[in-house]
């Protein structure tokens, strides 16, 4: 839920805490899925998230990951996050 809002300061707490990045919703979303979805172009919690682990290639019940996900929309503001990972 801190990833999907933009709430870093709870996402560092949650993790600091030994939460699991890699947990899914019903459709099979990571946080790191809701961070993309929801960053608009403001990109400090897929940052904070792939230095914490997040694996920007786990894919969805529909079979998209985080990654494709910012190469589809083709916007460079959102796919930069995901270049060194």
């Amino acid at each position: 839920m801190a990833a999907s809002t933009g709430d870093k300061d709870t996402l560092t707490a949650l993790l600091d805490a030994g939460a699991d990045l890699e947990v899914e919703n019903n459709w099979g979303n990571t946080a790191l899925w809701g961070a993309t979805v929801r960053s608009r172009g403001d990109g400090a919690i897929i940052e904070a998230s792939l230095a914490r682990g997040a694996d920007p290639d786990h894919t969805n019940a529909a079979g998209n990951s985080p990654r494709m996900l910012a190469a589809r929309v083709a916007n460079y503001d959102l796919e930069q996050f995901f270049s060194s990972h």
